[in-house]
């Protein structure tokens, strides 16, 4: 039963620190973008 309840935050930590690193990567790819769009111009 103790394992049970450890299992869950567990998972709840690495769903969570998954979508900040996914967000910022989101973010620096669309800095990026961004940059080479100005640089274009």
């Amino acid at each position: 039963m103790s394992q049970r309840l450890w299992d869950l935050p567990i998972h709840l930590y690495i769903l969570t620190v998954k979508i900040f690193l996914f967000d910022k990567f989101r973010s620096l790819t669309s800095k990026c973008q961004k940059q080479k769009m100005q640089k274009r111009f």
